[in-house]
């Protein structure tokens, strides 16, 4: 999985009037010890005989029934109270359900915590129902919306689907058009006291940033009492890691990511950072691993406090030193079964091809049979740097030449938005290049960092390496080759051949410019001759 790496970062924190215990951490309901209660009948029913616990089982049961019906009572009246304190009809409660939840996620919540939820929530709907009037997306902005990045999202919550892990994209539509991999990317996290709004709830606000050219990210989460302020958390995080595992889906830049918040989204913004610096010695060692194939030289308190450039050195110094023992190695293998050909054989190969592989692939790596035994198979290591080096250039750069291709083709859409495809090409090229570059140097490090002979044992005989004998290489035989030039017999393909396909220009007249002489008044408006204003040398 790509992993994203948060350059700046934006947290707005508002100050939110929350009640403690409608913080996101969940309640749950205590058995009672008291005689007469159901939990109580059934505790003292289990240490009976069978038929009294059956018994006991079935009255606690129709307590369990009254008691559910009493609360959805309270829910109903609590409901109506705050209903009707904030202004709110049938009808706005339903309509705020396009942004938050109201009282659907409320059954079999303790009636004491109610009054603080429905406070929070309806309070915050009399002000958002009259704003939700003006909510909408302008054309030029294109809405990817409810994404799913757990695989239970949905809004069938009688099938057991989250509404709270969906997740929406907002992205400029001339983005869309051009193509590449150039958008900086916000990722929005909502607010609400923990308990009130979705994704919906920032709409207006994140299509004013795709307005100014980023690509937007909103995230859903679970509200309380759904989750607690942990399941919060992990609902944002693995919203991270699907967007990281799709950033290559879409036209945004994975080097440029802002994470954003206000109010209760803030604080999690703030916590999900935390989180995120303190798995970044992690990260740093399973890149090490990935491309280095080696282990952290430093722990992960010299990683917190010293230096990034002196952690580097000392990093390139011990991969430096990893690599000259692999190759020392490599040699060693190599030098018995060279000086054996060479001895032996000499005189019938001039090339060998030595296998070395990676554990991923087999790379035959051809190389001077006396240079290789005058050298002691040194030289063989310098071949397969080459050899690599060159491989993986050739496949980099003809997938280059591939995106190269896309690229020129896509651009083109960007004359309908009057601007210029070349220009849009070379920035978008550039960026391809510096990928590409940088896939070379960690693709070619990773290879001679593994590379290794493999050695075929066996119970009684010593370890033997496969040495072949290298094709010579060939060379195309171009005088057999000969121009020539066809002409056309035929009166209608010389026609099509002299006829000019090129799309004609329409000519313009010329139009003169106005131009402002010295002593004229200046256009800007300050009242000064032009010479003395935006006219002086």
């Amino acid at each position: 999985m790509q992993q994203m790496r948060f350059r700046r970062v934006a947290i707005i924190i508002k100050s939110t009037y929350i009640p403690l215990h409608t913080t996101g951490l969940r309640v749950l309901r205590k058995p009672s010890s008291e005689p007469g209660s159901p939990e109580s009948e059934h505790r003292i029913g289990t240490s009976h005989d069978n038929g009294i616990k059956l018994e006991l089982s079935i009255q606690a049961s129709a307590t369990h029934v009254e008691e559910r019906t009493a609360r959805m009572t309270d829910l109903e009246r609590i409901r109506a109270k705050f209903a009707a304190e904030y202004g709110l009809s049938e009808d706005m409660l339903r309509n705020a359900e396009r942004w938050t939840e109201t009282t659907g996620d409320l059954e079999g919540v303790p009636e004491n915590l109610l009054p603080g939820i429905l406070g929070m929530r309806f309070g915050a709907i009399a002000i958002d129902t009259p704003r939700s009037e003006r909510w909408s997306t302008p054309e030029d902005i294109d809405v990817i919306a409810d994404l799913a990045y757990l695989p239970d999202s949905g809004y069938d919550t009688a099938a057991g689907a989250c509404r709270g892990h969906l997740l929406d994209l907002y992205l400029p539509h001339d983005a869309v058009l051009r193509g590449g991999h150039t958008l900086p990317v916000y990722i929005d996290i909502h607010g609400g006291g923990f308990t009130y709004g979705y994704k919906e709830l920032n709409r207006n606000f994140n299509v004013h940033l795709a307005e100014q050219g980023f690509a937007v990210f909103s995230l859903n989460y679970r509200p309380a009492p759904q989750t607690d302020l942990r399941g919060q958390l992990a609902d944002i995080q693995a919203a991270l890691r699907w967007i990281a595992a799709h950033m290559a889906d879409y036209p945004v830049n994975p080097n440029a990511v802002f994470l954003t918040g206000d109010s209760a989204g803030g604080a999690l913004t703030l916590l999900t950072l935390a989180i995120e610096n303190n798995a970044e010695y992690e990260n740093c060692k399973f890149d090490l691993l990935q491309t280095l194939a080696m282990d952290a030289p430093f722990t992960e308190e010299e990683f917190r406090s010293e230096k990034k450039e002196k952690l580097a050195e000392r990093t390139f110094d011990e991969a430096m030193a990893n690599f000259k023992r692999k190759s020392e190695r490599l040699a060693q293998i190599a030098n018995p079964v060279i000086k054996q050909v060479y001895e032996n054989q000499g005189h019938m190969y001039e090339n060998i091809l030595i296998p070395i592989t990676d554990g991923k692939r087999m790379y035959n790596i051809s190389c001077n049979l006396k240079a290789a035994y005058e050298s002691e198979s040194k030289e063989v290591v310098k071949s397969f740097e080459k050899s690599i080096l060159l491989h993986v250039i050739d496949e980099a750069w003809k997938e280059n030449l591939r995106e190269l291709d896309e690229l020129k083709h896509s651009v083109q859409n960007a004359s309908y938005e009057q601007k210029d495809p070349l220009l849009i090409y070379k920035l978008e090229s550039v960026n391809l290049f510096d990928t590409m570059v940088n896939k070379i140097n960690n693709q070619t490090v990773s290879i001679l960092m593994r590379g290794q002979i493999p050695v075929q044992e066996a119970p009684e005989q010593a370890q033997r390496v496969e040495v072949r004998e290298a094709a010579p290489e060939r060379r195309q035989d171009l005088s057999k080759y000969r121009e020539q030039k066809q002409d056309l017999n035929d009166p209608n393909q010389q026609a099509a051949a002299q006829q000019d396909t090129r799309e004609a220009v329409k000519r313009e007249p010329v139009r003169a410019e106005k131009t402002v002489g010295r002593n004229d008044p200046c256009p800007c408006g300050s009242g000064k001759k032009y010479k003395n204003c935006h006219g002086r040398a």
